[in-house]
């Protein structure tokens, strides 16, 4: 690309981007592939890295850009490449998973997941085109952040007055924002974590790629009262009697031969509104003075499949990223009007800066 403008560079990164991403097979391979774009001697090559969701979840990328940044640096001093020692493989982990799935101490969360609050009405989202397509092709999606300043509060101040976790407040303000929207106070969402729970001594994931994320639903009941204390102390309650960070839930619905409990927990019904903290992702453990490469953020083409439904209404993450928490609200612009996500965004976004203003007052 190294004779196009600008304007017509950018386009045909995005457009090759796309087309490798669709390559990607599922079935016979590849799951990952590499695009070099060589955009001449006045602009900074680019290197693109696709992935396949089953081979990498957040850790993953973060050791694989460990690597290839270590071995380029031994590769320039003349070195043989030398990597870390390997931890446990994801076919043993996998095999040690599913004799876990049969122990007592994980049926015994059945008292949290089999019960009656996963299993009542939930009101339905309201929406702003009934008949509208909820497909990948209709994909927005709604950023907002807060200042590096309201950041640091959030992590120093609000954590430690509330004396809870930055996941708290972040559940809190969600369902306050839909209770804004829809005036209930009841809301069953979709959540996830990172899934490398320790349930063995012979299990290190530290250095295994895999996606081992998660997901579980979540019922919140936001406190009726005004104050902020006991709203996001209501929250946190049912946040901390989620058992083992949500972890069984899947291997009792997916993995667990006993059928009773499979019937169980399949009949949960579907989370319209998806929600996850994906934490600090800038931080990689290499010297600032020591990297040779830079991670930008641009247009890389469709992710997925445009016919793909979406299994959601909404799908909500936030993250911290160069000392600021970014919020991202992803939805069908077939289903709803920007306004309406604008809402929603602005309560959320306004009752983070009201809890983090109550806690520095």
């Amino acid at each position: 690309l190294s004779n196009q403008d600008e304007d017509n560079r950018q386009k045909e990164i995005e457009k090759i981007s796309s087309e490798y991403q669709g390559k990607l097979n599922i079935e016979d391979g590849p799951l990952i592939r590499t695009v070099f774009f060589d955009c001449g001697k006045a602009y900074p090559a680019r290197l693109l890295v696709i992935s396949h969701r089953l081979l990498t979840d957040t850790l993953t990328m973060e050791i694989i850009w460990e690597d290839f940044q270590n071995i380029y640096q031994q590769l320039i001093r003349g070195e043989n490449p030398l990597l870390a020692e390997k931890t446990t493989s994801f076919q043993y982990w996998a095999k040690k998973i599913n004799e876990f799935a049969q122990a007592k101490e994980v049926e015994q969360e059945m008292n949290h997941w089999g019960s009656d609050i996963f299993y009542k009405e939930y009101s339905n989202l309201p929406v702003d085109f009934d008949n509208g397509s909820n497909t990948e092709e209709f994909t927005e999606l709604y950023y907002e952040s807060l200042t590096k300043n309201e950041t640091t509060n959030l992590l120093r101040h609000a954590i430690n007055h509330y004396k809870c976790s930055i996941n708290d407040i972040l559940y809190t303000a969600l369902s306050y924002s839909i209770k804004e929207w829809t005036g209930d106070y009841s809301l069953l969402i979709e959540t996830g974590s990172h899934g490398r729970e320790i349930f063995s001594n012979e299990i290190d994931l530290s250095r295994t790629v895999g996606w081992f994320t998660t997901t579980y639903p979540v019922s919140l009941q936001l406190s009726k009262s005004n104050n902020v204390n006991l709203q996001i102390g209501s929250i946190k309650q049912i946040i901390d009697a989620i058992p083992s960070n949500g972890f069984g839930f899947g291997l009792l619905r997916y993995l667990n031969q006993n059928s009773q409990i499979q019937s169980r927990l399949q009949s949960i019904p579907k989370a319209k509104i998806a929600f996850e903290y994906q934490g600090q992702l800038d931080y990689v453990n290499i010297k600032e003075s020591e990297k040779l490469f830079k991670e930008i953020d641009t247009p890389i083409g469709a992710l997925r499949d445009k016919q793909n439904d979406r299994e959601y209404e909404f799908d909500i993450s936030c993250w911290i990223v160069e000392g600021k928490l970014v919020l991202r609200w992803k939805y069908s612009n077939q289903r709803y009007k920007t306004k309406t996500i604008k809402f929603l965004v602005d309560s959320y976004m306004n009752y983070l800066r009201k809890a983090i203003n109550y806690s520095i007052d």
